[in-house]
Order: C-alpha cells, then structure tokens, then sequence
C-alpha cells in the first residue's frame, strides 16, 4: 500500500511538473491531485525538490547505464552495432517525453542561475567528462569536442524531437510513427554515419 502511494505520488507529480511546471505546482495541488493527505507526500519527500530527482534518476539511469555498456563492450563497432544501440535508446527517451520536458525546463531555468546546475544534469555532465577522458586521453581541446558533440549533436536532437513530436505531428496532420523514422533516417545520416566513419 505504501508502495502504491510513492508510485501515485511520483506519476502525477510527473505529469503535471511536465505540464505546468515544477515551480508552478505546489505540494498542496499534488497531494489534492492524488487525492492524500498533505502530510503523506512528506512522509516519503522531505521536500519537494527530492520529488523531481527522484523523477529524473528514475527516468534517466538506465540511459546512462546502456550508453555507458556500449561504450564498454569489447565489440567491434560496427555501424549496424552502433545503429542496434542507439535504437534502443531513441525508443526509451521517445517514451518519457514527459520526463525530457521536466529536463528541459529545468536545465533552462538553471542556465539563468550562477552554478547552479541541477544535481541530476551535473551528474550527466561529470559521467560525459569521464566519457571524454577515457576515449580521448590527455588532449582537454579534443574532450571538449567530445562533450559538445555528444550532447548537442548526439543527445539534444532526440530531446528536442520528443518534446515537440506531437505537434509536429498534428500541426502537418503527419503519422507520428512515419515521422519517427523519418527523423531516425535524419539522424543517421547526419550523426551516425559521420561518427562511425572516425571512429571505425
């Protein structure tokens, strides 16, 4: 029962931070939302912000943890391998668009803020650094690179996708799901491909 209470708690919170905001809903709204008492939701979250990082880690983890298997795995990387992976990725972060919207609006918002960067995104970022360091040793131009690219080229284009698939697709009547792999044939082409012709 307690179980089922946090899991309420955690999914309407996540639908309506994605919808209205995290600063805009307060615990008061969520707990009527959910329909418990005020005092239950601080039971399991001492405050709301541990609300929206458990939201994101929840969300998040296994993305890092499939890249990071990938970048690990002794296989020969080839393009079909490479493809398989990101696949597979592409897929769970089209299902969370709800979480990716939170991410987004909170990394803005942050960007407004002197280092204060979100915990959940500065873990991302030092999980990247890490990335760098390992696949381009001791030259910090080349990391940075490496950052950038995998961010802005790499991640940033599937996030934005998301977020914006469903008016995408209503506002050019378009089938979302001849959309999707449109934007994956895109992503190929442009980020894939170029990838696995220097790294290959």
């Amino acid at each position: 029962m307690e179980d089922d209470s946090k899991t309420a708690i955690l999914e309407t919170a996540k639908h309506l931070f994605s919808k209205d905001g995290y600063e805009a809903t307060s615990v008061g709204r969520l707990a009527k939302e959910v329909g418990v008492a005020k005092s239950l939701i601080y039971y399991y979250f001492e405050k709301k912000e541990d609300i929206l990082t458990e939201i994101l880690a929840n969300g998040t983890d296994d993305l890092y943890e499939m890249h990071q298997k990938m970048s690990d795995s002794a296989q020969e990387f080839t393009l079909d391998y490479m493809m398989s992976i990101i696949e597979k990725i592409a897929e769970k972060v089209r299902g969370r668009s709800d979480i990716i919207r939170i991410m987004m609006q909170e990394f803005l918002k942050a960007t407004h803020k002197e280092n204060q960067t979100p915990l959940y995104m500065d873990s991302f970022l030092e999980y990247l650094k890490a990335r760098s360091e390992k696949h381009c040793k001791d030259d910090e131009k080349t990391q940075m690179k490496f950052i950038i690219e995998f961010l802005f080229f790499g991640s940033m284009p599937f996030h934005m996708y998301v977020v914006f698939e469903d008016f995408f697709a209503e506002k050019y009547n378009y089938d979302k799901e001849e959309l999707w792999e449109l934007f994956m044939e895109l992503y190929k082409d442009n980020y894939v491909i170029p990838l696995h012709e220097r790294i290959k």
